[in-house]
């Protein structure tokens, strides 16, 4: 089964995530921060769902753009999704011509693609759109 993991400072975006993916089959990872994210997946993951901010002061993104960056250092062909209520239209479509495989805003219904390669665990289908 696929590996999800889920990098979150917010302990009810992690539980609620682990619980959606967990239902639906698969091996869920939750780290709160970005350096517990990158030693997670050294250990071999299929998906990555990341917040943009880990600080609760922090809505610039840098963070998440930062972890974005060293995620693609270690595994350049893995399948990212960014999560974030605050960080800017440009920033998310920067991340995307870098290679995420998509952008949810926090409180909103994950892309189709997002949505069928959680389901699926194919972290290709997080590419696709509706």
């Amino acid at each position: 089964m696929p590996t999800i993991l889920i990098i979150d400072d917010n302990d009810a975006v992690r539980t609620a995530l682990d619980v959606l993916l967990s239902l639906q089959g698969h091996r869920v990872i939750a780290a709160s921060t970005p350096a517990d994210g990158l030693r997670a997946v050294a250990g071999g993951v299929d998906l990555v769902i990341q917040d943009m901010n880990f600080r609760k002061e922090a809505t610039s993104g840098e963070e998440g753009i930062a972890l974005f960056h060293a995620l693609r250092m270690q595994q350049p062909s893995l399948a990212i999704i960014l999560l974030t209520a605050w960080t800017s239209l440009e920033t998310a479509v920067e991340l995307v011509k870098a290679g995420a495989a998509g952008q949810t805003p926090s409180g909103a219904s994950p892309s189709f693609g997002s949505a069928r390669a959680a389901r699926t665990g194919d972290p290709s289908l997080a590419r696709q759109r509706a």
